[in-house]
């Protein structure tokens, strides 16, 4: 059965079958959602239910950032995740992102070639009350961000349509009262 969760040492140690509420909570998360080390060592690779709107990543587990990225990329995130574990606090991050972009990923149908994300990255302690790695849980906001910009392109026609006349195309008295 495909419970939406990795397999791997650091996915079964914390989702053992001692806590069944946690394992269907992790399994029916949508959006999927990986564990990282200071290193940019992806630990475990959780959720993503959500299949239509995100390539496949399990490949990534016990992997590097710069192993499986160009390095460019893989510098901006290994920094963002730094700077989460530095200051102990979650910061959002946003980034494009292509299955072509990284190896071991997969394209799956209907899911488009570039996807735009906003990563949800927060610190998670370790039994010191350090943090020793980070919850990465990136949200597809492609259609989000096309639609914002749709309507952005539909506000600029309207003000223009407003204060322009029609005839002449000229500025029109509406627009010298702004």
């Amino acid at each position: 059965m495909d419970d939406g969760r990795n397999e791997g040492p650091v996915a079964h140690a914390w989702l053992d079958g001692s806590n069944p509420l946690l394992e269907a909570v992790v399994g029916a998360v949508p959006e999927p959602f990986f564990v990282l080390d200071r290193e940019g060592r992806y630990l475990a690779v959780m959720g993503g239910r959500h299949h239509a709107r995100y390539h496949d990543g399990q490949a990534l587990v016990g992997k590097l950032m710069h192993e499986v990225m160009p390095a460019e990329l893989a510098d901006g995130f290994l920094a963002t995740v730094h700077r989460v574990l530095d200051a102990g606090e979650g910061v959002v991050y946003e980034y494009e992102l292509g299955a072509d972009d990284v190896d071991g990923v997969e394209d799956r149908d209907g899911v488009p070639t570039r996807l735009l994300f906003e990563g949800h990255v927060s610190p998670i302690e370790g039994p010191d009350g350090t943090p020793e790695a980070v919850v990465w849980m990136p949200f597809n906001i492609t259609e989000l961000r096309r639609a914002l910009d749709a309507l952005e392109t539909q506000r600029a026609e309207l003000y223009r349509l407003a204060n322009t006349d029609p005839l002449t195309g000229i500025r029109n008295r509406r627009s010298f009262l702004e």
